[in-house]
C-alpha cells in the first residue's frame, strides 16, 4: 500500500514562502517531512512551483524500480495523480 504525499506551502514570515513534502500513513495521519525548501522564496507561486517539482521528482524516484521491472517483464505500471487538497496543499498518491 502507498502513503499519500502532501505538498504544503507556508508563509512563516510576511513575503517569505517555503514548501514542504509530508508523507502520511494510509489514513492520512502521522505526517512527517520527507523534503523541504532549503531557503524561503519570494512568492507563493514560486514556492508552489518549486514544491510541485520536488513532488514530481519524489514520485518519479519512487517509481523507478517499478519502471525497470516493467521493462523487463512487461508488467503494467500504476498511474500517478495529483489532486488539490485545499489552499497551499497538493496531494498525490503513488
Amino acid at each position: 500500500m502507498t502513503q499519500p504525499i502532501e505538498l504544503i506551502v507556508a508563509e512563516p514570515m510576511p513575503g517569505s514562502y517555503v514548501w514542504r513534502l509530508l508523507e502520511t500513513d494510509e489514513q492520512g495521519g502521522n505526517a512527517r517531512v520527507i523534503r523541504a525548501a532549503f531557503d524561503p522564496l519570494d512568492s507563493y507561486e514560486v514556492a508552489l512551483a518549486a514544491g510541485q517539482g520536488a513532488l514530481d521528482h519524489e514520485i518519479r524516484r519512487r517509481h523507478e524500480p517499478a519502471a525497470a521491472h516493467k521493462e523487463s517483464d512487461g508488467a503494467s505500471g500504476k498511474k500517478t495523480t495529483a489532486k488539490p487538497a485545499g489552499k497551499g496543499r497538493s496531494k498525490a498518491t503513488h
